[in-house]
């Protein structure tokens, strides 16, 4: 996992040639697909950021890039990603920070390897699958 972190951290710096950010930059280092869903006066988000299709962030949420986030993902309130990943239809909870993770409906893992499941009881962290 912590090749793809890799990689995907050097997309979204422009470090690998021929490797267009897909949908349509709406701000320096900001792209985002179809129907999202951000109120931008109340969201801080530092590029290079991908916003997927289908995306909803609340008021309060920061998103500093490096960070991919998969469609029909939701980032709720007060919630902090931060040069991670989302996988697509992934809900990260309210006021959580997730920070050097990729991170599915399922499972979360931290760039070092260290892998955390949905309801792990050790895991302070909170996230779910979005389509629930």
């Amino acid at each position: 996992m912590s090749d793809y972190w890799t990689v995907l951290q050097r997309v979204l710096r422009g470090e690998v040639a021929n490797m267009d950010i897909p949908g349509r930059e709406v701000r320096s280092g900001v792209w985002v697909g179809l129907n999202t869903r951000v109120d931008w006066d109340h969201v801080e988000v530092e590029g290079p950021v991908y916003i997927g299709s289908s995306v909803k962030i609340e008021p309060g949420a920061r998103i500093i890039g490096p960070t991919w986030i998969g469609h029909g993902s939701h980032v709720r309130a007060g919630a902090t990603v931060e040069r991670s990943v989302l996988f697509d239809y992934t809900r990260i909870g309210e006021g959580m920070k997730f920070t050097d993770m990729i991170v599915s409906p399922e499972y979360c893992v931290h760039n070092k390897g260290e892998t955390f499941y949905r309801g792990d009881d050790h895991c302070d962290l909170r996230w779910s699958d979005a389509r629930g």
